[in-house]
């Protein structure tokens, strides 16, 4: 089968079973890959109900709160406030967890997880606007909006997507290199040593690869194409022989998971626990012990108490 090329950097085994959010993780020791900004995209635009809107003339109360919140974030960049713009960039990832739960790890379920990503996401604000943000994104948003509005669009079998001519090309130009910069910044902040799941070189790499790899919908497939060999992402697709699988129970909330074979580790994508596949295991977020929990019935690790249920 033709899959999206995602190898782990842990074993170095491809991943073969689907992506079910936007955070990936090995089929054979779950371990982090990387993301799948089309998986968050995907997530992000249903918040946005169109029936509702054309039916009600305005956004369900939940999407608003949102809108709000981001708009408040604009004005904290317009005016440099680093204070007011923390509080909401907080609260927007609240938001999210909350009403697009698929843009992020399955593990947000797990309450420890959960504090020590909030936990690394407020100093990695800290250290971003440290370093010039608001400057730095006032400056890539004028470089941008004038090329948006320039966009080409073309009908293809229906579907309206962009003219791959020369504007959509400096377009595309300035978000690589921007995604560049970005990755390159963040692997360097102080606050990466609290993210809450391995960052490596390789990450910098997947990074930018994926974040083209967002815009293969705005594009026909011949254009997408295109424009990943410029950027030399054109070998990103493999074939792989067709893996054979099996089904197991969460240790944790006794719910159905679809492993390789060879599997040794793997993420329940229900409550977002770690699982030993050969004993059923749960591996505690908080510590790092394993427990194994009774009839599937697991609230707490056994050794710290940390609560391992979903949130």
């Amino acid at each position: 089968m033709l899959v999206k090329k995602l190898k782990c950097p842990t074993c170095g085994s491809n991943k073969v079973t689907e992506v079910k959010s936007g955070y990936v993780f090995c089929d054979y020791c779950a371990e982090f890959i990387g993301f799948d900004f089309v998986k968050m995209e995907d997530e992000s635009k249903a918040l946005f109900n169109m029936e509702y809107y054309i039916e009600h003339s305005k956004w369900p109360d939940e999407t608003q709160q949102y809108l709000t919140v981001i708009q408040k974030m604009g004005e904290a960049i317009a005016s440099k406030n680093k204070s007011e713009y923390i509080v909401n960039a907080l609260s927007q990832m609240e938001l999210q967890a909350k009403l697009m739960p698929g843009i992020f790890s399955p593990k947000m379920k797990v309450e420890a997880y959960r504090q020590k990503f909030f936990k690394y996401y407020e100093a990695f604000l800290n250290d971003r606007i440290d370093d010039n943000m608001f400057d730095e994104q006032q400056e890539f948003n004028s470089k941008l909006a004038p090329l948006t509005s320039k966009i080409t669009m073309e009908q293809i079998d229906g579907v309206f997507l962009w003219k791959l001519d020369d504007v959509a090309l400096e377009y595309f130009k300035a978000i690589f290199d921007y995604s560049k910069l970005l990755s390159e910044k963040t692997l360097n902040y102080p606050s990466v040593h609290l993210y809450p799941e391995p960052i490596s070189n390789d990450s910098k790499e997947l990074f930018i690869k994926q974040t083209m790899s967002a815009y293969c919908k705005t594009l026909s497939e011949n254009d997408f194409m295109k424009l990943a060999k410029m950027f030399g992402l054109d070998n990103q697709y493999i074939e792989i022989p067709e893996v054979i699988t099996k089904e197991i129970s969460c240790g944790c909330c006794s719910s159905k998971i679809i492993i390789p074979e060879e599997s040794k580790m793997t993420i329940c994508e229900t409550c977002g626990n770690k699982i030993d596949v050969s004993t059923n295991a749960i591996s505690c977020q908080n510590c790092g012990s394993s427990f194994t929990a009774s009839a599937g019935n697991a609230s707490k690790c056994d050794y710290c108490g940390s609560r391992v249920q979903a949130l």
